[in-house]
């Protein structure tokens, strides 16, 4: 009889256990794909200013000479 109760409380302590490990594996592989989602909106980003940033500077140094680049009122 009480060694009943002992294999029963034994099975639903490992499967608490089991459950607060699994819950501890979620919350960590949402925190790695969210910091995983960071990294390449961030990455994203730079791709994105860096092709803006030369394409501007392209434009720039390929305006003709004659052309300023603001304009004045005489």
């Amino acid at each position: 009889m009480v060694s009943d109760i002992l294999v029963q409380l034994g099975q639903v302590g490992t499967l608490v256990i089991g459950s607060i490990g699994i819950c501890v594996a979620l919350v960590n592989q949402r925190r790695q794909l969210n910091a995983q989602r960071h990294v390449d909106a961030m990455q994203t980003a730079a791709y994105a200013f860096r092709g803006t940033f030369r394409s501007f500077g392209w434009r720039i140094r390929t305006r003709p000479h004659g052309r300023c680049l603001t304009w004045s009122v005489n």
